[in-house]
C-alpha cells in the first residue's frame, strides 16, 4: 500500500499591542502595521479561540517512495 506524507494545516491569529504617534486613526494604522511588520522585537501573542480543530485542512499531499519517512 502506498504511503503519503500529508501536510495539515491550521491558520491562526496573533495579535500585538504597538504604541504609536499620530496625526489621524489612519496614519496611527499606517504606521503601527510597518512597525509590526519590520520589529522583531515585538512579542506576539495567539488570539484567543483562534486555533480550533475543525479548521485544520489539507495543503500538501505527495506520495513517498518505498523506504522514504
Amino acid at each position: 500500500m502506498p504511503k503519503y506524507s500529508v501536510l495539515v494545516t491550521r491558520d491562526i491569529t496573533e495579535s500585538t499591542d504597538v504604541l504609536v504617534e499620530a496625526k489621524s486613526v489612519e496614519e496611527a494604522e499606517t504606521i503601527a502595521l510597518a512597525k509590526a511588520r519590520d520589529d522583531v522585537s515585538l512579542e506576539w501573542t495567539i488570539d484567543d479561540g483562534s486555533v480550533h480543530p475543525e479548521d485544520a485542512y489539507v495543503t500538501n499531499v505527495e506520495e513517498k517512495e518505498e523506504g522514504e519517512g
